[in-house]
């Protein structure tokens, strides 16, 4: 998910598809994602059209991704791998990473990151990402 808008407004989710600029940076995430996925699987795709997703006070655009695994990977080795995506860490990755350490530089309050839970095997259920605090 990338893309973001109030949901206060009837017409956000029409809005949201039709931004440029939220399209573009749904874009980056999309293809950041399957750009790191790629080398680990068999079969990965993206679906072909966005979609709206809808919370209670928010919308964000949301393009669903499938694939299948080359091999059997615990679900924490993937979320390294994901996190932080361009929605919040922003592109080119290790450049925006090191702007990010520089601007937070003293604080420690969390600014974003990823939250779930898996099971023994490592089998994933429910899977976010943490809003500022």
């Amino acid at each position: 998910m990338a893309g973001s808008i109030s949901a206060d407004d009837s017409t956000a989710a029409k809005h949201l598809l039709e931004s440029d600029k939220d399209i573009r940076e749904h874009e980056f995430v999309v293809s950041e994602i399957l750009r790191l996925l790629k080398p680990l699987t068999n079969e990965l795709s993206a679906a072909p059209r966005r979609e709206v997703h809808r919370l209670r006070t928010v919308l964000h655009l949301r393009t669903p991704i499938q694939g299948k695994l080359r091999e059997a990977s615990h679900v924490l080795e993937l979320v390294g791998r994901l996190h932080p995506t361009p929605a919040v860490g922003g592109v080119p990755t290790a450049r925006c990473h090191r702007l990010h350490r520089r601007a937070r530089a003293g604080r420690t309050r969390l600014v974003h990151g990823p939250g779930g839970w898996f099971d023994a095997q490592g089998t994933a259920g429910s899977w976010w990402h943490c809003a500022p605090v």
